[in-house]
């Protein structure tokens, strides 16, 4: 996760409350789940995240999200998201384009259960079966591509991209070696690829990798029809500012809280940031959340320029704002305190529930493996 770092606001745990209060990292997740769901509620995850100032850090979940889940069938749309992030008058607007067109394209689970199941079972790989090949020169693994290329072994080929560091081959060079091996026009593959690797953090080049010679597997593709979006279709996400609409601060967060965090009950099965702090029977996210919040909120690009703006500083030690004087703290919680501590169970069941730690992918990806073709 890449989180914001300037102006004193890297935040060790990484634990960080959006513009209207929920935890940041679930959102990303809560967008996620509702993209697979096909549900409309992904543009409120998007611009929570968006609107509360993690605007670069929206584009490369999006860019996460589609390699793990939509690349493999849907090749043509990366050259679509592509051209959507570079255009000069990027806005508003297109957050909701992107994932309009993502909600209506099939996904499949292939590359992100693969991932998983390396970083799981990495050490067992490598010594049972990987060593035990030629990898180390150009021509032992040329056969081993051509042999994995033909019993779709796809376990050893995610292996081998996101573990093996000590090949003679490039990036390139290893997919223009399966490229060989599938009838599909070598040089625009090859030149898109370059396109990509060159666009993204080399971090995720590896991850790329995968997505592209799995999608040389499959067989069918989504939609190459795009849908478009009008301004006014953006209006409902934009902030909220209760001091202009004359609404009850403490009334405010019912309001705007629309969707629980949790809908889809998959939170369980991530490290989450919240794991991170340290909680027990006196102290549980729910009191973090009543007594912290503007400290956690304030890590977030929209919260820390409304702090900043009555001359706000954190104070790491105790968690909390401190203002210059009484004046500069009674002005900014008039507009802004939105009052956690005050809200009814309800809503804190939305946006702060505890979450039951789960430990076993195979039943999400069960769930939504209708595309798959790796079986897992």
């Amino acid at each position: 996760m890449n989180i914001l770092n300037k102006k004193n606001t890297e935040n060790s745990n990484e634990f960080i409350l959006t513009r209207y209060l929920y935890i940041y990292d679930e959102v990303k997740l809560a967008l996620l789940f509702a993209l697979l769901e096909k549900q409309k509620m992904a543009n409120f995850w998007a611009y929570e995240i968006y609107f509360s100032g993690f605007k670069k850090e929206f584009i490369e979940w999006l860019w996460t999200i589609y390699y793990d889940f939509f690349a493999t069938l849907n090749p043509s749309f990366e050259n679509f998201f592509l051209t959507k992030e570079k255009e000069k008058d990027f806005s508003d607007v297109t957050i909701k384009t992107i994932v309009d067109n993502l909600l209506i394209r099939p996904f499949s689970t292939d590359v992100f259960m693969l991932s998983k199941l390396f970083e799981e079972k990495e050490l067992y790989y490598k010594s049972k079966y990987l060593l035990h090949l030629d990898l180390t020169t150009k021509i032992g693994i040329q056969e081993q591509i051509k042999e994995w290329s033909k019993t779709k072994d796809f376990d050893s080929i995610a292996q081998f991209i996101l573990g093996n560091e000590y090949h003679p081959f490039t990036e390139m060079e290893i997919y223009e070696q399966f490229l060989q091996h599938f009838s599909y026009k070598k040089e625009i593959y090859l030149k898109q690829f370059n396109k990509m690797i060159n666009h993204h953090d080399e971090t995720a080049i590896k991850k790329i990798l995968l997505s592209r010679i799995i999608a040389l597997f499959t067989l069918k593709c989504g939609k190459n029809v795009y849908v478009s979006v009008k301004k006014e279709e953006v209006e409902e996400f934009q902030t909220i500012d209760p001091f202009l609409t004359n609404t009850k601060l403490y009334r405010f967060l019912n309001n705007v809280c629309k969707y629980s965090i949790n809908e889809h009950g998959h939170l369980g099965l991530f490290t989450l940031s919240r794991d991170s702090l340290v909680i027990n029977e006196i102290k549980s996210i729910k009191n973090i959340y009543n007594d912290e919040w503007l400290y956690y909120a304030s890590f977030t690009p929209l919260w820390l320029e409304r702090i900043e703006k009555y001359s706000g500083v954190q104070d790491h030690n105790n968690k909390t704002i401190i203002f210059p004087s009484d004046d500069e703290y009674e002005d900014f919680h008039n507009r802004y305190n939105y009052e956690p501590d005050e809200q009814s169970m309800d809503l804190k069941e939305r946006v702060v529930p505890e979450i039951k730690k789960e430990d076993k992918y195979i039943h999400f990806c069960k769930k939504y493996s209708q595309n798959n073709i790796t079986n897992k």
